[in-house]
């Protein structure tokens, strides 16, 4: 029995980011501090915000003074200018690539283009994008979905295509070559990030070489069920659990190997203790 991790493990830089930069400043910064929705998609990351007494709001009503935290994921920019009007400290944790991605949006609709967004429209990073744009954006999550949009797009439209950072990057290669085939007039980037490329180009290499599969993650994260998803498809004894616990419930085989592998938001101390736990269930 040999138990494998991927290179690509824990938190990507964006998470890495955005964690450190509250843990460092949030006893430092005016009280009461809150959080705008979640800082990043885990469990384990939201209960420890907790223990620091970061409270957590759904919108910035809610909010009247102190401090408030922007998430990994991003916000609609208006909001952050209506929390300084109201004179409410910001401390922006926004990933870098997420910013580029609402750069790039904006870029396309000051040139005028329909701007389309591959991604979940429910998603606070796609809503951020969206919002960016005054909502504008056409947002879709498949080719389906797109190919039913389309019927109502006149093929002369000036179109101009951003993702979530988080998609599966070869529907987003299936996207490309749709709009190529039906749309002349296209400016088209890429804005999966580099940590979601290089994850699921390593589960698509890995997954089927293993006799089963564990990806951790949480069950609210994009980027983790994208890899859950990749994983099943080419190995489909492929697990997927967010704590070390659920361990003991899988049906993992003696003498064979396991490849493990985990979403963009993992802390490093939950991968040893997942990793600890199928060893000990191995032994037993």
């Amino acid at each position: 029995m040999a138990i494998e991790l991927s290179s690509k493990i824990g938190f990507c830089s964006g998470v890495r980011r955005a964690y450190q930069l509250v843990k460092k400043n949030y006893k430092s910064y005016p009280k009461p501090v809150q959080i705008l929705g979640d800082l990043v998609h885990n469990t384990h990351v939201i209960q420890e915000t907790k223990k620091w007494g970061i409270k957590k709001i759904d919108n910035i009503d809610q909010a009247w003074q102190g401090t408030v935290i922007i998430t990994a994921h991003g916000v609609d920019p208006k909001v952050i200018q209506r929390l300084k009007a109201k004179k409410i400290k910001v401390l922006n944790a926004i990933c870098p690539k997420v910013s580029r991605v609402i750069a790039k949006a904006r870029f396309l609709a000051l040139k005028g283009r329909t701007v389309l967004i591959f991604g979940d429209k429910t998603h606070s990073e796609v809503r951020a994008i969206n919002g960016s744009i005054n909502k504008k954006a056409l947002v879709f999550a498949s080719v389906k979905e797109l190919s039913e949009l389309a019927q109502d797009i006149n093929k002369e439209t000036r179109l101009g295509l951003v993702s979530q950072t988080t998609r599966n990057i070869t529907e987003f290669k299936e996207i490309k070559k749709f709009l190529r085939q039906n749309f002349s007039d296209l400016k088209i980037y890429n804005t999966i990030c580099s940590a979601t490329y290089h994850r699921q180009r390593q589960a698509r290499e890995k997954a089927g070489q293993a006799d089963q599969v564990v990806v951790i993650g949480s069950p609210f994260s994009a980027n983790s069920k994208e890899l859950y998803k990749i994983c099943k498809k080419n190995n489909p004894a492929t697990y997927f659990i967010d704590k070390p616990e659920q361990v003991q419930d899988l049906n993992i085989k003696p003498n064979q190997k396991i490849w493990v592998c985990t979403g963009a938001s993992i802390p490093d101390p939950v991968i040893h203790k997942v990793v600890q736990a199928l060893q000990a269930k191995i032994e037993k």
